[in-house]
């Protein structure tokens, strides 16, 4: 599942999680807080980044493929990487923000 809102719940409330997977090293990194952001490559026919364009206030679940270990983070703010300050570079990619480390109630 690539977008979900399935008993992932903070202060009572039920959160939307965008998931992803990333490998190590930058797994560990990520989780740890030492590297506060991801990079993803923009896919215009997935839905997680059709849902960031349309909405806010969600949360971002890293998976480790190799593991299974995940955790999830609060989006703070994402952006499209750019050649320039106003032109997007070709690929699209963009860059998640990552935020606080969330502990949900399953």
């Amino acid at each position: 599942m690539t977008f979900s809102t399935e008993r992932d719940w903070k202060d009572g409330e039920q959160m939307k999680v965008l998931d992803f997977k990333t490998i190590e090293p930058f797994f560990s990194q990520e989780r740890d807080g030492i590297k506060p952001f991801t990079v993803r490559r923009w896919d215009d026919t997935d839905s997680r980044f059709m849902a960031l364009e349309r909405s806010y206030g969600f949360s971002i679940r890293i998976r480790n493929p190799d593991t299974g270990e995940s955790f999830i983070r609060e989006l703070v703010s994402w952006d499209y990487i750019k050649r320039n300050s106003w032109k997007p570079i070709e690929p699209r990619w963009i860059i998640l923000f990552l935020g606080d480390r969330v502990d949900v109630l399953l």
